[in-house]
Order: C-alpha cells, then structure tokens, then sequence
C-alpha cells in the first residue's frame, strides 16, 4: 500500500512562515505592542509556488482601559524592487475587537495581481477612549498548495 505523498513529505505542501519560521527572520507580523491608531507593516516574504493561503491575528490584553478596540490585519502583494507598491489582497484581511481575541481567514492566491511575487501584513490598531492605551498584537500566514518535491536518490 502506497502512502499518498502529502503524508510522507508534508513539507512539500505547506510553508509556515511566522517568528520562527526560518532563519532569514521574522515573517507575517511578530509579537509587538502598539499604541492607538497605529499603521505598521510586517516583513515581505515570497509568495512563489503557494497556491493558497491562511493569515491568522491574535491580539492581547489592552492597558490604558480603552472603552472600544479595532484592529485590522489585511495581507498585501507587491511585485517588489526598491520601492514596490502594496496592494491589500481581496478577502484577506482580519478585523478584531477586543482582549485577547483571535481570528483566521482561508484564502486562494489565485488572484494574485500578475507579476506580484511578495507579501506582508499591514497592521492597522485602532482604540476608542482610555488613557494612552496600547495592545500586544501578532499576525502569520500559512501558505500552501506547493508542488511535491522529487524524492531524493
């Protein structure tokens, strides 16, 4: 009995790139607390190969007792070189409200824009009232949908 191959080399098949993805440094948006109504962007990393992916958000507890909380995470494209230009990604974006709150969205990059060969995460925090609040916020993206590697000899 043949094994299918997504059991034998998953890593062929998914790429997850996060704080500790791999050596190049962080991807997505690591671990950081930000003040209200910040806009920060995240690492690019290569979309080459991945057919789909997932972008999950989490944030932390707010201090400064904030009476409202929004926060947008929206993964972006771009074609890349030395000033690229960051398109937000149709249908890949989280919004959370609230402490300690978590939230994914599942996505195809089959419409990727032609040419766009790199991603982020754009971070958008937004608070309502409270005392110079802040939040522990964090983002990562799953890709998947590579092709199998060949077994090697």
């Amino acid at each position: 009995m043949a094994l299918h191959p997504s059991l034998n080399d998953f890593g062929a098949y998914l790429s997850a790139v996060g704080t500790l993805a791999d050596a190049s440094g962080p991807k997505g948006y690591s671990p950081a607390t930000l003040a209200a109504n910040t806009y920060t962007d995240g690492d690019a990393f290569s979309l080459e190969g991945a057919r789909s992916a997932v972008l999950t958000a989490m944030t932390g507890t707010a201090t400064g007792n904030p009476t409202a909380q929004s926060h947008v995470f929206t993964m972006e494209t771009s074609a890349g070189g030395d000033n690229p230009t960051w398109t937000a990604y149709e249908g890949a974006s989280v919004s959370l409200t609230g402490n300690e709150k978590s939230g994914r969205v599942d996505f195809s990059l089959g419409r990727v824009p032609a040419g766009h060969t790199q991603a982020r995460v754009k971070v958008v925090v937004g608070f309502t009232d409270g005392t110079s609040p802040k939040q522990t916020v964090a983002a990562h993206v799953v890709l998947g949908g590579y092709e199998t590697l060949p077994a090697p000899r």
